[in-house]
């Protein structure tokens, strides 16, 4: 049977070695066996605004309004190296020519070589 901590509620599953030091995410000693049907039912049940209040200890939450996000340029949401598929990446020349940390080269056909190793060298 899967194993809960008693201290933050993190599950492990059946036979996990790692409940042996304690766990891992609070150091926790105490473990109880929970079923698999009531395996995450706190993490999937809707609760009721009374009840975050009553599990955070505030007598008042705040409902904040949605900000309004900073428009981002496009430029900046776009991804310098996307992987297609495995051995074949599309990059973005024109944010890799921008950044100060990756050098480039081009050869022949199109082709264009990046300096990985210049990516980990730190700017003096």
């Amino acid at each position: 049977m899967p194993h809960k901590c008693t201290q933050c509620g993190r599950e492990f599953e059946d036979g996990s070695t790692t409940i042996l030091k304690g766990c891992p995410s609070c150091a926790g000693k105490k473990f109880l066996y929970i079923r698999e049907a009531e395996r995450h039912d706190d993490v999937l049940k809707e609760k009721s605004i009374d009840e975050i209040a009553r599990d955070t200890g505030e007598d008042v939450l705040e409902v904040r309004d949605g900000r309004k996000r900073e428009e981002i340029e496009v430029f900046e949401r776009i991804e310098s190296i996307r992987i297609l598929a495995p051995g074949s990446y599309e990059l973005n020349i024109e944010k890799l020519a921008r950044s100060d940390e990756v050098v480039l080269g081009l050869e022949k056909e199109g082709r264009y070589v990046v300096d990985i190793l210049s990516m980990a060298r730190k700017k003096k």
